[in-house]
């Protein structure tokens, strides 16, 4: 129980810092008077890492649906 709850507290936790360096990324680019410098990096960047934990997500489900056929006695949660 303690484990799903603490899971479930850190990706609110994730979220809400993903939307606070949203929100100052955007601040920074609309503040700026020139080029736009390292911060319009981070929405690309942002995008990526949904991708990836989305591609390891998969992947994992696939693993679990190999052992599980298989029958095997290890666990890979």
């Amino acid at each position: 129980m303690f484990r799903k709850l603490s899971h479930i507290v850190v990706a609110f936790i994730a979220g809400g810092l993903v939307w606070h360096f949203f929100m100052m990324s955007l601040q920074v680019l609309a503040n700026r008077d020139g080029t736009v410098g390292g911060e319009i990096l981070f929405l690309p960047l942002m995008a990526l890492i949904f991708y990836l934990g989305w591609a390891v997500k998969d992947e994992i489900n696939e693993l679990r649906q190999i052992e599980k056929n298989q029958g095997g006695g290890i666990d890979v949660r």
